[in-house]
C-alpha cells in the first residue's frame, strides 16, 4: 500500500456518508478492479484502501466528463453570478475542512 491509502472511515467522512455505504462502495469497486484493499500493517483489522491503475484511468476519464458537464450547467449564467456562486462554494468548502 502506497501514503494514499485511506481507511474505509476517512472515505466516508471525506465523502460525506456512511460507513456502510462506503463498505458497499469499496467492495464493488474491488470487484472491477478499480481498488485494492489490505489489511493495516499496524496488525489491527483496520482496511486500507487504493487505486489500483486501472482506478485512476477511471477517475481521469470521468473528470474531464464532470468538467465538461459543468461548464454546460453553468454557460448560460451570468459571469457576475458565476463569481458569487464560486465564492459561496469556496465559504462551503473551508467550513467543511475546518478553515
Amino acid at each position: 500500500m502506497t501514503s494514499t491509502a485511506l481507511s474505509p472511515a476517512e472515505i466516508a467522512e471525506n465523502c460525506l456518508v456512511s460507513g456502510g455505504a462506503i463498505t458497499q462502495r469499496v467492495a464493488r469497486a474491488e470487484e472491477s478492479g478499480l481498488v485494492r484493499s489490505q489489511r493495516s500493517a499496524s496488525g489491527k483489522r483496520t482496511v486500507m484502501v487504493e487505486l489500483t491503475p486501472r482506478g485512476h484511468q477511471a477517475i481521469e476519464r470521468n473528470i474531464e466528463v464532470l468538467i465538461g458537464r459543468e461548464r454546460q450547467l453553468l454557460a448560460g449564467m451570468p459571469a457576475g453570478e458565476q463569481r458569487q456562486l464560486e465564492g459561496l462554494l469556496r465559504d462551503v468548502l473551508a467550513q467543511m475542512s475546518g478553515d
